[in-house]
């Protein structure tokens, strides 16, 4: 079971399946549903998105902490990836959205490890040791590393990672609105859905934009 828990963490980490290797390349016109890797290659999100639905598993009694234990780790990838665009970003509407990312979503994290500590006993559920942690943070710092320098595609790259990330999220709440149980985990999965689709069509409109300039 632990090892279980530690793998689908660790996929829930790199966005459902984006190892090191898949460094999104400089904007393109492409659908929002691939993400193009370093090497040309496209991640499809629907093989992505069974792929988490897999490890989030049934709709059993462990089922909101299965939820809880990948979305916290998804967040704090997505805000690693936004205080990056805060440095290197130059265009402020695209400043305005990290910003808007951090803030909602360690209000997100935050209320999701009370909640972990309240029906767990712990934040971690006991489950994961201190490697396996470190790991954890070492994989969000090969996230904000891929993107890569404050050079002129570097918003697009953002964009690119960030889309594809978000329709994880996205994914993993509307599963989380039919197997969950506890009420205010489908109000927060409500709320992801709301929220990261808003983002998600500011980014699109964004990509189309920039890259005809």
């Amino acid at each position: 079971m632990k090892d279980a828990l530690s793998g689908l963490v660790l996929l829930a980490l790199m966005g459902g399946g984006c190892g090191k290797g898949d460094a999104p390349g400089p904007m393109h016109g492409g659908d929002a549903g691939t993400m193009m890797g370093g090497g040309g290659q496209h991640m499809d999100m629907g093989a992505m998105g069974t792929m988490m639905m897999q490890h989030l598993g049934p709709a059993d009694s462990g089922y909101d902490a299965r939820f809880i234990a990948m979305m916290i780790p998804h967040h704090e990838g997505a805000v690693m990836m936004a205080k990056d665009a805060l440095v290197h970003a130059t265009r402020p509407e695209l400043k305005e959205l990290a910003k808007s990312v951090i803030t909602s979503q360690e209000q997100e994290i935050a209320t999701m490890k009370q909640w972990q500590s309240a029906w767990a006993g712990g934040t971690d559920n006991g489950m994961m040791g201190k490697p396996m942690m470190d790991k954890m943070s070492g994989m969000g710092r090969d996230m904000t590393a891929m993107l890569g320098p404050a050079d002129a595609d570097y918003e697009g790259r953002f964009i690119d990672a960030m889309i594809p990330h978000h329709q994880s999220a996205l994914a993993m709440a509307n599963d989380a609105l039919g197997k969950a149980t506890r009420p205010e985990l489908k109000e927060l999965a409500r709320s992801i859905i709301a929220s990261q689709q808003i983002e998600i069509e500011r980014m699109s409109n964004w990509r189309k934009l920039w890259a005809k300039r």
